[in-house]
């Protein structure tokens, strides 16, 4: 029953800031998560008072809960100047990273269906010694086998001693090259590269963080007496932006100079022609 109880409260405290937020409620991510948890929980609650559903079918629910709960810490930790930036960049990387998944998925599944369908012919010459059986003469096995390799953790026991031994071995070389070698390294580029452009506005995230977190919860009214406000002023300062202003007025003072050099030299050529 405390269960329910929290979880009604929850649901309360979801209501009332999707009610503040508005419909861009649902384009947040931790805003689904709160959702997922509530539904997830009252799931929970209703299977075990009503239809008493086996412990051991609660606990595949209550592990997936478990990974929302600790999750969801990320969002309060982002108030800590240190953590926003990196929690900020979990989704910037998921972001920009979005294509490459798409890519990557498709390689997967050519080299699957590759394998898996030489291993049937290793199945069909085993004649039956299961030990002669290759993984990858499954699909799910074939999926195991090579997304494992596609992460380095190669397995090619039964790549020899087989008819198929040529074919797998071309297969597996190019499987290596453009999985592991090319598309992996790829990755680190591109997360590389996001995780540099993020860290050169770090400051900013900093404090995008922090009033992210004033506008999710401002509909607990933080601020009584707001008609005696006559401005709400949030400011910030950048020493990124305070070293641009110090190097451009350091290159203004740099032509400022170069001028009044070239009018002296003027001045000079003057009086030469002058004589």
């Amino acid at each position: 029953m405390s269960t329910g109880a929290i979880n009604c409260l929850n649901f309360y405290i979801f209501m009332r800031q999707s009610l503040s937020l508005g419909w861009v409620v649902l384009a947040r991510m931790w805003s689904i998560i709160d959702l997922l948890s509530i539904v997830f929980n009252f799931v929970l609650v209703f299977s075990d008072l009503v239809y008493q559903i086996q412990t051991k079918d609660l606990r595949i629910i209550e592990a997936f809960l478990s990974i929302l709960m600790w999750f969801k810490s990320l969002y309060y930790l982002s108030l800590i100047g240190e953590i926003a930036p990196l929690v900020d960049i979990i989704f910037v990387i998921m972001n920009d990273i979005k294509y490459f998944t798409i890519i990557f998925a498709i390689s997967l599944m050519a080299f699957i269906n590759a394998f898996y369908v030489l291993g049937k012919n290793q199945m069909e010459d085993a004649g039956g010694d299961d030990n002669l059986v290759p993984q990858y003469s499954t699909w799910l096995g074939s999926a195991q086998h090579v997304y494992l390799s596609a992460l380095g953790e190669f397995d090619t026991e039964f790549y020899f001693n087989s008819d198929m031994t040529p074919w797998l071995i071309i297969l597996f070389l190019g499987m290596s090259f453009f999985m592991c070698i090319h598309l992996l390294n790829m990755l680190i580029a591109i997360m590389g590269e996001s995780f540099s452009h993020n860290n050169e506005i770090k400051e900013s995230k900093k404090r995008m963080q922090q009033l992210a977190f004033v506008v999710d919860n401002w509909w607990i009214d933080p601020i009584r007496n707001k008609d005696k406000i006559v401005f709400l002023v949030a400011g910030f300062s950048i020493e990124v932006i305070d070293d641009d202003n110090e190097k451009l007025n350091e290159m203004i003072a740099q032509i400022s100079k170069l001028g009044e050099n070239i009018k002296s030299l003027e001045t000079q050529i003057k009086i030469i022609q002058a004589k």
